[in-house]
């Protein structure tokens, strides 16, 4: 039998830095997955919450249209300016009723869609993704158009995609498709790119004003 002689330690063999890297590649493999997942899921979140931020505000300028005798817009900022930062751009929303000299009166504050995602705008829009936006769905709503806006007691002059209901709460009718949008820098500014067309959902506004929530690409 072995005995330890006082004063003296059992060996240990310590772990070789090939076995060490061997060890951090699994443990980075099996993160990956993980990582995956958990963006999966706070996009889809994300997702969901924009086409309930969206639905209520349509709601809400039809309604305010109806009461108000009045023409109303859901107004979606689609450039960047003075009275728009880039992260407005496609993704902040207001409500606006038809004032006196052409102006709009906004309702309320202007509200911005959760995470990343954005209004993908009529045309293909710049995409980093290896095929382009190829065929994916590209909403049919107004072409922007320059709004005199008054937020409160200050005017502002920014650049719009709108849906617009008459004092009937009738609309020409409209599709908003929701993706996320990443900003990226450019030479001297910032553009929207859309690099994940598999990721849409979006909201179909009937020419009398019925809602339907569009949950995929596919559905459209």
């Amino acid at each position: 039998m072995n005995t330890l002689k006082p004063g003296h330690c059992a060996k240990t063999r310590a772990f070789s830095l090939i076995e060490l890297l061997v060890v951090m590649s699994l443990l980075t493999a099996l993160s990956i997955p993980a990582v995956l997942r958990f963006r999966e899921g706070r996009e889809t979140r994300s997702m969901v919450a924009a086409q309930d931020l969206l639905a209520g505000q349509l709601a809400t300028a039809r309604s305010r249209a109806i009461v108000s005798r009045k023409a109303c817009r859901l107004l979606v900022y689609s450039e960047t300016g003075i009275d728009t930062p880039v992260e407005l751009q496609l993704r902040g929303v207001l409500v606006a009723i038809a004032d006196a000299g052409g102006t709009w009166r906004a309702a309320d504050a202007p509200l911005c869609l959760p995470g990343s995602i954005r209004l993908v705008p009529g045309s293909a829009p710049p995409s980093l993704h290896p095929g382009g936006w190829g065929d994916a769905p590209v909403s049919r709503i107004s072409d922007d158009a320059v709004h005199d806006i008054l937020v409160g007691d200050r005017h502002q002059s920014s650049r719009c995609y709108f849906v617009e209901f008459n004092s009937q709460g009738n609309t020409a009718g409209a599709t908003l498709v929701l993706s996320p949008g990443d900003i990226q820098p450019t030479a001297g500014s910032k553009v929207i790119s859309f690099n994940h067309p598999g990721e849409i959902s979006g909201i179909r506004v009937s020419q009398y004003g019925a809602l339907t929530r569009v949950p995929n690409a596919s559905a459209f």
